[in-house]
């Protein structure tokens, strides 16, 4: 700050004067002169200040959230990759199980829809070429008038088991029962 010697530009007199607050005009003590008084230096500015504090618990707890959440989809994705391998596991295990049933000497006796309706004859002659030996034929001699159903195969049984498909193996002594018309 600096400091300046005040003199009355009129009479050159040295004005000792106090200043209050809210007064913007002086008088020389000496002339009478009026002087008004003015900070050249002084600015007003206008300012917004923003002051903006953080609460530390809602940080803490969105760094939890946010760990729970990533932990949360990495086990989703250990799930999904489990599941993947659940179901590729079960579709190579059950071709282990047929190879495995093959080399014991098993046999698949095919898919039974495949072989309804077909003449007795041929349905006798694949289960022989399959490797089968222990093959009964029963004749329910019911065709009639019905021509068209005379000798084919109305029931198949593999050891009893008259709904078998190609994933079922069974020994090459297990009795086969072919019924037909």
């Amino acid at each position: 700050m600096k400091m300046r010697k005040l003199n009355c530009p009129n009479c050159n007199g040295i004005l000792d004067m106090k200043i209050y607050k809210n007064t913007s005009s002086i008088f020389c003590p000496y002339c009478g002169q009026s002087f008004i008084i003015y900070n050249e230096n002084e600015y007003t500015v206008n300012q917004n200040i923003h002051t903006r504090y953080t609460d530390d618990a809602e940080v803490i707890k969105a760094n939890n959230k946010y760990k729970e959440n990533k932990r949360n989809d990495i086990i989703c994705l250990i799930i999904i990759a489990l599941s993947i391998g659940a179901i590729i596991a079960g579709i190579l295990i059950p071709g282990s199980r047929g190879q495995r049933e093959l080399n014991e000497g098993k046999i698949s006796g095919g898919y039974y829809q495949d072989l309804i309706g077909e003449d007795y004859r041929t349905v006798k002659a694949h289960f022989e070429a399959a490797g089968f030996t222990n093959i009964e034929l029963i004749d329910l001699d019911d065709a009639g008038l019905a021509v068209w159903k005379n000798e084919k195969v109305e029931m198949i049984s593999i050891g009893g088991n008259t709904s078998f498909n190609s994933n079922d193996y069974f020994d090459s002594d297990t009795v086969i029962v072919i019924s037909y018309h």
